[in-house]
């Protein structure tokens, strides 16, 4: 079907041994990893974070819970957090501009932008936004 972008919501919906249940989501995230390669794919593997501490104003990976794994074998990962206030509002704009320009331009997209017919992900690899 050319599909090239899975997303798994979340990690607790697959099948574990709950003895075995951090090796086997090590397994898990190996064998996704497999998967995006073979079939030059990204795969989006959504992991929730343990409940934070208290005082605990932001999350970093160790936060995520389950297997450090999770994150130590991922090729990115992105930490989505609510936002209280106008100052982490910023915060976020300015992580967004950071991927932007380590990524460029198409890291960051709306779902509108993906749709038939749409141009931004064409005019964000043009110079300036116009052809050459």
């Amino acid at each position: 079907y050319g599909v090239k972008v899975f997303c798994i919501d979340n990690l607790m919906v697959t099948e574990n041994d709950e003895k075995e249940e951090l090796r086997n989501q090590t397994e898990i995230v190996k064998k996704l990893k497999s998967f995006a390669k073979k079939y030059n794919c990204i795969v989006h593997l959504v992991a929730h974070p343990r409940k934070a501490s208290i005082g605990q104003t932001s999350l970093d990976k160790s936060d995520i819970s389950g297997s450090a794994n999770i994150t130590n074998l991922a090729d990115y990962v992105v930490i989505v957090q609510r936002i209280k206030d106008e100052e982490n509002e910023m915060k976020v704009q300015k992580v967004m501009i950071d991927l932007k320009k380590r990524f460029g331009k198409n890291a960051i997209l709306k779902g509108m932008n993906l749709e038939d017919g749409a141009t931004t992900i064409d005019r964000n690899k043009q110079i300036g936004g116009h052809s050459e």
